[in-house]
């Protein structure tokens, strides 16, 4: 009696650690790889936080032509709450999505914008004397969330040969 207890509490056991394993199996298939588009979302969802903590944040800060643009500081707040949690969502469930990878492609894109005018505002507040070496980083950080679009685009070519392939 007490061995066939432990065997069923064991299989009882491996099916419960089964069903968690299925549970928490956590990102999509295709979420490999993707460590600078986690980065680069997280970032933008702590300059949300940071712009929701401090209200003057863009109008005190040398982003303050963005105020310029026409983009004041709740329009900012909105973007980045908006693009990062989307993005952090597609990030996650990549591969599980029907259109996930649009929405990376999409989040991606306006993450490049958004670095792309943070790189303008500091650039045409900056002079030749005092350049702002914050420039070519939010430079890059643009170029970089462009080539994370890409490669959004070539896991869905991917996982639509490799459905293809499975048929």
């Amino acid at each position: 009696m007490l061995l066939t207890e432990n065997m069923r509490s064991i299989s009882e056991r491996s099916a419960i650690e089964n069903k968690i394993v299925v549970v928490s199996s956590g990102p999509g298939p295709r979420c490999k790889n993707r460590r600078l588009e986690w980065y680069m979302t997280v970032t933008v969802i702590l300059i949300a936080i940071a712009l929701s903590i401090s209200p003057h944040a863009i109008e005190r800060s040398r982003f303050f032509l963005l105020t310029e643009y026409g983009i004041d500081q709740r329009v900012f707040l909105l973007y980045t709450v908006t693009v990062g949690y989307l993005g952090a969502l597609a990030l996650f469930f990549n591969g599980r999505l029907p259109f996930g990878y649009w929405i990376r492609v999409i989040c991606a894109g306006l993450r490049s914008i958004l670095w792309a005018n943070m790189a303008l505002a500091l650039a045409a507040t900056s002079s030749i004397e005092a350049f702002s070496i914050t420039v070519p980083v939010l430079g890059m950080l643009a170029i970089a969330e462009i080539d994370s679009a890409y490669r959004a685009l070539v896991d869905q070519g991917n996982a639509a040969r490799d459905a293809a392939g499975n048929r």
